[in-house]
């Protein structure tokens, strides 16, 4: 996603989180690192799949529906 500067993950809770790699320095190359950009609750229990299709993500659970939303 965006030349891996971005990454969707969840886990053992409702939340779906987008992390973005950002640069705080002049050398980029050495003071990188990830942000929490956005998080979304789409959900009722437990995050256990996520598929992003480049322009959507996908993601189910144990609520048993999946919910289709625009990227972040």
């Amino acid at each position: 996603m965006d030349g891996h500067r971005r990454v969707l993950t969840s886990g053992t809770d409702p939340l779906v989180v987008q992390f973005e790699l950002t640069s705080d320095g002049p050398d980029s190359e050495i003071e990188r690192k990830w942000v929490m950009t956005t998080s979304k609750s789409r959900h009722t229990h437990d995050v256990r799949a996520l598929l992003s299709t480049g322009k959507d993500i996908v993601s189910a659970g144990k609520s048993y529906c999946s919910v289709f939303s625009s990227v972040f």
